[in-house]
């Protein structure tokens, strides 16, 4: 549907966000020339201006491509859990309900506080696993622990699984050698708790409850396999392999001659 200056009602919304300074988050249908008629643009002047948008949205940010609704309900749902918590901001809410610019500035106080406690909780984390007395308690990558997932509002654990320390750290590896968010950290993490699972379909949406996911990260920060770095005003966290973790990965995983 075009508005009166031939741009599309769609189209205007996300220029708007973009003027606003609005996060945004894209997500484009893998192949559209092969959706039905009554589903697509039919004029070479349509389809130009829907390509040129498509382009446009590309343009300067992460992509997700769905092919189906179900597919494309999944990546909304994680990708606004995502931006949420990167980007934590006040939202709306009723009139009745309205707080008072103290209130405000508190709670955008406490959050700030919150951000510092969660860095410095950390850098204490860090400097504690160079401590021998604490690695030698650690548990051995052999052993197991119960990953809990829940549903995407986190309201109840919908389903328990009990991982060996060992595939957590192979299922991560592929991608843990550079720099990656602990947005795609989880996603791995989900596909290693769903693996084997007779309807995977019924959990692909859930997510790993915070604590499940703390405990891991925690775990391996001590073993001194990863290191984490912030970027945006330290809200979004980067992991990356350290040298120790690199050399834990490799003997894991490089094929060794056995005849040697």
């Amino acid at each position: 549907s075009l508005s009166n200056e031939g741009i599309s009602y769609t189209e205007k919304e996300y220029d708007y966000a973009i003027k606003k300074g609005i996060k945004v988050i894209a997500f484009l249908h893998k192949n559209p020339e092969d959706l039905s008629q009554k589903k697509s643009e039919v004029s070479e002047e349509t389809i130009a201006k829907l390509n040129a948008f498509r382009k446009k949205v590309s343009n300067g940010r992460l992509v997700d491509f769905w092919e189906n609704k179900d597919q494309l309900a999944g990546m909304v749902a994680l990708g606004m859990l995502n931006i949420i918590r990167m980007y934590p901001a006040i939202g709306w809410i009723r009139a009745n309900k309205t707080s008072s610019v103290e209130s405000l500035e508190e709670i955008n106080a406490l959050q700030k506080r919150n951000r510092e406690l969660e860095i410095e909780l950390n850098s204490q984390i860090a400097s504690t696993s160079q401590s021998s007395s604490i690695s030698t308690k650690l548990a051995a990558l052999d052993s197991s622990i119960k990953v809990e997932l829940t549903d995407k509002r986190n309201t109840k654990v919908t389903s328990k699984h009990n991982l060996i320390w060992l595939d957590i750290l192979k299922s991560i590896s592929s991608i843990i050698f550079e720099s990656v968010s602990e947005y795609q950290i989880k996603m791995v993490l989900l596909k290693l708790c769903l693996q084997g699972l007779p309807n995977p379909d019924n959990f692909k949406d859930d997510v790993i409850t915070e604590e499940s996911f703390n405990l891991i990260k925690i775990q391996f920060y001590a073993l001194d396999y990863i290191s984490f770095e912030y970027e945006l005003d330290d809200q979004y966290i980067i992991w990356k392999a350290t040298k120790k973790g690199k050399k834990a990965i490799l003997e894991m995983i490089a094929i060794t001659d056995e005849s040697k």
